[in-house]
């Protein structure tokens, strides 16, 4: 499996190569906006990752630049996946109690207010999604309107295993799942087995009826 190399992309009109993390030490050289780079290591604090560039091996801030998205290849799955398959079999709990499950995923949110993060009956499917990129430190919308996730991510063309998928509803309502690429059989198999609704913020293709608005895959992750 392919190890997740470190890329960032200059955000700044011009960045400072320097020679120690700290704006007191020698400037080496620049970077200009857009350029790519790849991590080699951090400093103790965070704020500063050390790069090489041309043969220039100095410093540069990290508060300048953003995490370029990685995409896994095709025999890798997305690391929130392992997180997301867990939770098959969630679901909210009947009655007037809440499921405490389900109540952790909203507070993974922060467009809610206190009484409907604790209520389950609050639709959960883009607070699932927020959760699972919480557990495995990916920046996420923290929002709990599904719609949030189209400004998120880079769009790929075909819909592949782990990706965020936005689609709409016969209802004209908004939902987002992650895709588990798994097959009919084992979907039901899964339903089967639960006692409880089964978590439906994992989808494979054949239930997304409506129309796929779009699909997106990892966005930077943060410390």
């Amino acid at each position: 499996m392919s190890q997740e190399s470190e890329k960032y992309r200059v955000s700044a009109h011009s960045l400072n190569i320097r020679e120690a993390p700290n704006t007191a030490s020698a400037i080496l050289g620049r970077l200009v906006k857009s350029d790519v780079i790849e991590k080699l290591a951090e400093s103790e604090d965070g704020q500063w990752i050390r790069i090489n560039v041309n043969g220039v091996d100095g410093w540069s801030s990290r508060k300048f630049m953003s995490k370029v998205p990685y995409i896994p290849g095709p025999d890798e799955d997305f690391s929130w996946m392992a997180v997301a398959e867990q939770e098959i079999g969630v679901g909210e709990t009947p009655g007037h109690e809440s499921n405490p499950r389900v109540v952790e995923y909203l507070h993974a949110t922060t467009n809610l207010s206190e009484l409907n993060m604790s209520n389950d009956a609050v639709s959960w499917c883009s607070a699932f999604v927020n959760w699972c990129l919480k557990q495995t430190g990916y920046e996420r919308t923290k929002n709990a309107l599904a719609r949030s996730w189209l400004d998120w991510g880079e769009k790929i063309d075909t819909p592949r295993r782990g990706c965020i998928v936005i689609f709409s509803r016969d209802e004209g309502l908004w939902a987002c799942c992650i895709l588990s690429g798994r097959n009919r059989n084992r979907d039901q198999g899964a339903r089967r087995k639960s006692t409880k609704p089964r978590n439906e913020q994992l989808r494979s293709l054949h239930q997304i009826v409506s129309k796929i608005q779009a699909a997106w895959v990892s966005h930077s992750k943060v410390k």
